[in-house]
């Protein structure tokens, strides 16, 4: 597979609305009708889902200024499972926060299933209650999450990426998909898969599929760069919902710390996954012979980020009509200049997609 890849990290609100103005650009470029695969992780992958199932800028900003944390999550209501009362009446053997915390039933506060049907109302042609995304024609999409059985990182794709060349492959010409079960699953995307990839750990519930559960992979794949390069693009663009290049403030309060401590898991993702790709670039140009990069190729890459932005603990959950419309504003400017001399796309912006400014 050849073509252009987009890569969209997770963040909350931030990482949703940023991500959206990327896509607004890349409408209103023509660069979205190159488009062949798309990766996704938490926001990312709501925002990978509305590409796959052909919203238009217009639906897309409509989508995120709409939102509110209640139209995401509701509260449980099943008070009566907050306390486990067999670990409550047994004698503490432990020290006393552990044994409060085994008393607490609970494992995650807030339920999906209004986010659920949130969705289901919104991507535009999602099929019924099973929820199924009707993927365009050419498009490749990937979600993450992480299986919370086994702590291994888990891509629900619409198609599975040709196996690589070399002891095994097979012969020219001929491609056969990977079988490592273990990360990369082929099923017909639903709206469960991407409220899965999205269902932050604690806070959110679980998604469900196979009687396994899984979880937002923010904290571990965040950037889901990865995936992308087993389809062999000749293009990447990366969107990172925080600063990477640029410096951040000393924290001055337990809020800031708490921040930056994600703040900073967030950007060590997208660095390390973007600087292994540019190593490998410059490891295929210099030897291409080595075993390691052989019949790979270079990839053109673009890194897309927020200026002067790191995550806060209230920016995360900001739903909010005014955020929704300047951070998507921000996402388009930053597009522009990032990709500002790329080869322009073979085919001409569909009017329907000119970019929606707000107001």
């Amino acid at each position: 597979m050849s073509g252009l890849a987009l890569a969209m990290s997770g963040g909350g609100a931030p990482a949703a609305y940023f991500s959206a103005g990327v896509i607004q650009y890349l409408a209103h470029s023509g660069l979205l009708d190159d488009l062949r695969v798309v990766s996704g992780t938490s926001a990312g992958a709501l925002n990978a889902g509305a590409v796959a199932a052909g919203l238009t800028v217009e639906e897309l900003a409509d989508l995120w200024v709409d939102a509110r944390p209640f139209d995401l999550a509701r509260p449980r209501l099943d008070v009566w499972r907050l306390v486990n009362w067999g670990n409550l009446a047994r004698w503490p053997s432990t020290g006393v926060a552990e044994y409060l915390l085994d008393a607490v039933g609970w494992t995650w506060l807030f339920d999906t299933g209004r986010a659920r049907r949130w969705l289901l109302s919104r991507l535009s042609g999602a099929d019924g209650q099973d929820g199924r995304i009707p993927v365009r024609d050419g498009l490749t999409v990937v979600v993450s999450s992480v299986d919370q059985a086994t702590g291994k990182v888990v891509r629900f794709t619409n198609r599975l990426p040709p196996r690589r060349r070399g002891a095994g492959a097979s012969p020219p010409g001929e491609e056969t998909p990977y079988r490592r079960s273990f990360e990369y699953r082929q099923v017909q995307l639903t709206v469960d898969h991407l409220l899965a990839s999205a269902a932050v750990p604690l806070l959110l519930r679980p998604g469900r599929e196979d009687m396994h559960e899984y979880v937002d992979a923010g904290l571990v794949a965040n950037t889901p760069l990865t995936p992308v390069f087993d389809y062999r693009p000749d293009r990447v663009i990366v969107v990172s919902a925080a600063t990477v290049s640029g410096p951040v403030a000393r924290p001055v309060t337990l809020g800031d710390a708490i921040s930056r401590l994600i703040d900073n898991v967030a950007r060590y993702s997208v660095y390390s996954s973007y600087e292994h790709a540019q190593a490998m670039n410059a490891l295929i140009h210099q030897a291409p012979q080595v075993p390691a990069v052989r019949g790979k190729k270079e990839v053109e890459l673009r890194l897309i980020e927020p200026v002067g932005r790191q995550f806060t603990l209230t920016r995360f959950l900001d739903f909010s009509p005014d955020t929704a419309h300047h951070v998507m504003a921000h996402g388009r400017e930053q597009a522009a200049r990032a990709l500002a001399g790329w080869p322009p796309s073979r085919r001409t912006a569909r009017p329907r997609r000119a970019p929606n400014r707000g107001p």
